[in-house]
């Protein structure tokens, strides 16, 4: 008798057990890790469960999830590896709809796209307690699996970023108040702290086994911002000396490691960068304006859809470097191509104007090239150290700089160039060197 009711206790023990596994499952709970830690009665009712299942065949850590359901073997994977089970799973969840909306909010906020006075005083108050609840919202998705730790750090220290812009912002009830004390700002020095402060957790995702294109959507932006105030002379020279060597070295080594992150997201982002929208608009506005640019002849309505395209296409390439698809360097050439073939295009007088009397401008094409060679040239250097080059890309950008090249050792070149010729000596040589690397490595892939 006596038997029979510790039998019968210990079925009631694994039903009850086999509830509990239900709900920790559906949190997204390690149920090993369950049975051996936390409350006493949580280990047994787990244990009994465990043991229940065992004594009617079903294995734990092959029966629901080998049968595709989610079950047990999934939650016992790593974190890194659960997030890829369920592609969108992160968008639908209320945590990160909650999240969205409030980023949004505040992103407009801090950039003052709401005006200088963008709420009262309990709108202020609302919305920093709505960024308080978000990081909560992010740890609840990590609990629950839907993001890594390091992508969760990251998204915290955006939070407590936008925190900032909408504090400085004021209520309408100051609109009046004149009496405040000047702030010095040093955004070169702001970028350098937060990107030393990223750069661990960075390091981290570049390891790991997979990221979640949403989240590390929301921080690249702001980390390639970043990465042009640091090479931003005029932002730089307001540093002090030291901090003028550790921006530069921090610079190169988030760099190289935004390279990685971007590479493992684009993979983890669908599909290929020639594949996306964007990146046929930004074919089809090369296609209708670099012969307008190379032929200096194009009617007023030409020009008119040229600009469209054009600045549709620097939208594009910001949007496909925020989603990983391209990298900052890539970007920057583009966007940077895209406003010369544009200045090439109102070089000369439209074909079809009646306005017969206008200043022509005398074009030194040595001294133009060394202009744009000196601002390509970081863009470049980076571009040959990153750790992806996409064909497609280098065909849109890479014949400006050859013809800059060959401009620069023109008979004419010394003439027009004058006293910047060591510049432009310089400015070549290193070029040429970044310019060699890239297509070393290009004619590696093919």
């Amino acid at each position: 008798m006596p038997h029979r009711l510790v039998s019968l206790w210990g079925i009631v023990l694994g039903v009850l057990g086999l509830l509990l596994v239900v709900g920790l499952a559906l949190v997204g709970a390690d149920l090993v890790r369950s049975a051996r830690t936390g409350p006493r009665w949580r280990r047994r009712l787990v244990a009994a469960a465990l043991g229940l299942l065992s004594a009617l065949g079903v294995s734990v850590a092959a029966g629901p999830a080998a049968q595709g359901s989610g079950g047990a073997e999934r939650i016992r994977r790593p974190a890194a590896e659960r997030v890829a089970d369920a592609p969108g799973a992160l968008a639908r969840t209320d945590e990160w709809k909650r999240l969205t909306e409030t980023w949004t909010e505040a992103e407009e906020v801090a950039a003052g796209t709401r005006g200088d006075y963008p709420f009262n005083k309990e709108g202020k108050k609302a919305l920093l307690a709505a960024l308080d609840e978000r990081a909560g919202d992010v740890d609840k998705l990590v609990k629950a699996g839907r993001l890594l730790p390091e992508e969760a750090g990251l998204l915290k220290q955006e939070l407590d970023r936008l925190r900032k812009g909408v504090v400085r912002k004021r209520p309408t009830e100051l609109r009046n108040a004149t009496c405040y004390r000047p702030m010095l700002v040093l955004p070169a020095r702001d970028a350098l702290h937060g990107i030393q402060a990223r750069l661990p957790l960075l390091e981290k995702l570049a390891a790991a086994p997979t990221v979640h294109p949403a989240a590390l959507k929301k921080v690249l932006g702001v980390l390639d911002a970043d990465l042009a105030l640091l090479a931003n002379p005029e932002h730089t020279a307001k540093l002090l000396p030291q901090d003028r060597e550790k921006a530069k070295a921090v610079a190169g080594q988030v760099g190289k490691v935004l390279d990685a992150v971007r590479a493992k997201l684009a993979r983890s982002s669908g599909p290929a960068l020639d594949k996306t929208g964007q990146w046929q608009a930004i074919v089809e506005a090369w296609r209708f304006a670099k012969p307008l640019a190379d032929s200096h002849k194009s009617t007023i309505a030409q020009r008119k859809e040229a600009v469209k395209k054009l600045d549709g296409a620097k939208k594009d390439v910001a949007s496909l470097a925020g989603a990983g698809l391209l990298s900052a360097a890539e970007a920057g050439l583009l966007t940077d191509e895209a406003d010369a073939i544009r200045a090439e295009i109102f070089r000369d007088p439209p074909t079809d104007s009646r306005v017969l009397c206008y200043e022509t401008m005398h074009v030194l094409p040595a001294r133009d090239a060394l202009r744009r060679l000196q601002k390509r040239l970081p863009l470049l250097k980076a571009l040959a150290a990153s750790g992806t080059l996409r064909p497609g890309v280098c065909e849109k950008v890479l014949p400006t700089v050859r013809a800059d090249l060959k401009a620069l050792t023109a008979p004419d070149a010394v003439k027009q160039l004058g006293r910047d010729k060591p510049q432009a000596d310089e400015a070549h040589k290193q070029a040429q060197a970044a310019l060699a690397e890239i297509d070393k490595r290009l004619a590696a892939g093919r």
